[in-house]
């Protein structure tokens, strides 16, 4: 199965945001590879996490846009595909 790596940044979010996108990326089994956040200062938080339960670029995609659009916040996010991890 493919691995998906997912950048988001929730914009005008507090640590509360935060941890509710983790709790709602959980419940759609992707998992974070840091919890302290890729930033150059508190308020610009960027997560990374990794996604290994879905079939393709699409329902990956999906599952992240749900669970980031249940905290209420705009978001963006970018989702790459983890080629040395492919499967043959």
């Amino acid at each position: 199965m493919p691995n998906f790596i997912t950048s988001i940044k929730l914009l005008s979010a507090s640590e509360n945001d935060y941890q509710k996108l983790f709790t709602e990326m959980g419940k759609r089994f992707i998992y974070p590879s840091n919890k302290q956040g890729l930033s150059k200062s508190n308020t610009d938080k960027i997560y990374i996490f990794n996604d290994s339960r879905h079939e393709s670029l699409l329902e990956a995609t999906i599952a992240v846009s749900q669970a980031a659009s249940q905290t209420n916040k705009k978001f963006r996010f970018t989702i790459i595909k983890d080629k040395k991890r492919m499967e043959f």
